[in-house]
């Protein structure tokens, strides 16, 4: 068993409820509440925020998952949602890309869908792939992926069962067969090791309140170089080169800046943005290898005492390590599963058929052992 970090004292988080549900939300550090109540008391009496708060902190972001993320600040685009950079990136390839199919996954988050449902208005069309959950999900995908395919868009790992996608495998297979990749990294981002120097997507989407313990309404999109003179969503005026220099706004100016910044949200709030930044220097300081080899010992160990009672896991050879999609018996609802652990004090998803269980690093084996304690109440 591998030693597990300590980190249990970062959160406000009672010794009698176990919280085993950050894929649906991430708590909240203690730090980054502090960070941020301490803005908002400053908004109290606003004139003490000086012009530079417009951007300051956009930047100490954008530096901070480059940090996380191993890549270049200019390649971060600060976004609202993970929907509204995935439309981003549909909106680019409608303009860069020759008209083919879409590969999309199975039970793919909307998120992912809807914005592919509108560009197939315009000559594409969309192919779903029907997962093997037995099977290395990266060469599935592979197999899928023929002359027709123009753009692959795909989660790193699925946010209903915990399949994991080898991205550092898949796309440099797709870069020598000219095909786009577009991850949706929400359920990874955070968590699970991620360097986008060895990836290389065309772009990669993920929002902050989930595995970034972060707050709701606030994402980050990696875009490559190559797209950065594309056209944004919006005609946000802090996107405009100069745009820093709030005496000469009226100075109007087509020049878009020439980075990912390009494709940022208008109107961004400060408090998210701190929260953001606070919660990125802790993962970063614990380690996202660390907190991974944390969370799969615990979800290893979960599933081992789950099989024996009839429930239904992924291999750990093609499943994720912070995720666990587990399939009730036969003749039991995981709603009603579901709902008599939150009775017992353990906090557990439904996604489609299954109880999706999602433990990070501030969990411990005590949560462990009384979620199965639970199960065998329930049993």
């Amino acid at each position: 068993m591998s030693k597990l970090l300590n980190i249990r004292t970062h959160f406000n988080l009672p010794e009698d409820f176990t919280y085993l549900n950050c894929s649906t939300m991430g708590p909240q550090p203690l730090s980054s509440t502090k960070r941020a109540s301490e803005l908002l008391q400053k908004k109290e009496q606003p004139w003490f925020f000086t012009p530079d708060v417009f951007f300051a902190t956009a930047e100490e972001l954008r530096g901070e998952m480059a940090a996380l993320l191993n890549h270049k600040p200019e390649n971060f685009a600060i976004i609202p949602s993970v929907g509204y950079g995935i439309s981003t990136a549909a909106n680019i390839f409608k303009q860069r890309r020759k008209p083919g199919q879409i590969l999309v996954l199975d039970e793919q988050f909307p998120s992912n869908i809807y914005p592919w449902r509108d560009l197939a208005k315009s000559g594409f069309s969309i192919k779903t792939l029907q997962r093997d959950l037995d099977r290395d999900l990266c060469e599935q995908v592979l197999e899928a992926v023929d002359s027709s395919v123009s753009i692959v868009a795909v989660p790193n790992v699925h946010w209903s069962d915990g399949q994991l996608l080898d991205l550092e495998k898949l796309s440099a297979e797709l870069r020598s067969r000219d095909v786009a990749l577009l991850v949706d990294a929400v359920q990874s981002t955070g968590i699970y090791p991620t360097d986008l120097s060895k990836i290389k997507p065309d772009f990669l989407v993920t929002g902050f309140y989930k595995w970034m313990l972060g707050p709701y309404g606030l994402g980050s999109m990696y875009v490559d170089e190559k797209y950065f003179d594309a056209d944004s969503l919006e005609q946000a005026w802090m996107n405009r080169e100069g745009a820093e220099n709030l005496h000469a706004l009226t100075e109007y100016t087509d020049n878009i800046k020439s980075s990912a910044a390009r494709f940022d949200q208008g109107g961004k709030s400060f408090v998210n943005l701190v929260l953001a930044c606070e919660s990125i220097k802790l993962l970063r300081q614990w380690g996202t290898q660390n907190m991974s080899a944390h969370a799969v010992t615990l979800t290893n160990f979960i599933a081992e005492g789950l099989q024996p009672l009839g429930y239904g896991v992924l291999k750990p050879e093609v499943r994720c390590p912070h995720i666990l999609g587990v399939l009730p018996r036969a003749g039991e609802w995981a709603e009603d599963v579901i709902q008599q652990l939150h009775d017992r004090g353990v906090s557990v998803a439904r996604r489609g058929k299954r109880i999706r269980i999602s433990p990070n690093a501030y969990n411990t084996m005590a949560d462990a052992e009384r979620l199965l304690a639970a199960i065998v109440e329930v049993s």
